[in-house]
């Protein structure tokens, strides 16, 4: 279900104008989507998902040499919803600088699998860092 709603979603997105990656051709001028595994990026640093982020930045620190500064009065939120929402966001910054991401959608990055890159433009990609 959740699988047919999201891409759906995507579809709709699409629809409007803006590129999903990896089913399109990647330009500048147009708004992105990229799906991410936020529970992926927790377990790459040793945590399970929290409310208190300063150790996942700590953390993430310490094994990418990735500075991530989340202002002090952010460092802890309140649902973990809200932590799931900090920690894609981390994980997109770290892989388009990384990896330059942007500069090529048809290059296949480290952490794809033969599987899933066979079938990236039927099933998508999920950006996760490894």
């Amino acid at each position: 279900m959740m699988t047919y709603a999201g891409l759906k979603m995507l579809s709709y997105l699409n629809q409007l104008g803006n590129l999903v990656y990896p089913f399109d051709q990647f330009n500048v001028k147009v708004s992105r989507l990229y799906e991410t595994y936020p529970s992926h990026t927790w377990r790459q640093v040793g945590l399970a998902r929290s409310l208190d982020l300063s150790p996942f930045v700590e953390l993430f620190y310490n094994k990418y040499n990735y500075k991530v500064k989340i202002e002090n009065h952010s460092q802890r939120v309140e649902n973990l919803d809200a932590s799931d929402a900090v920690v894609p966001c981390v994980t997109m910054a770290y892989a388009l600088e990384r990896y330059e991401l942007e500069s090529d959608w048809n290059r296949r990055q480290n952490w794809i699998t033969d599987l899933e890159w066979d079938n990236r433009h039927q099933e998508g990609l999920i950006v996760k860092v490894d």
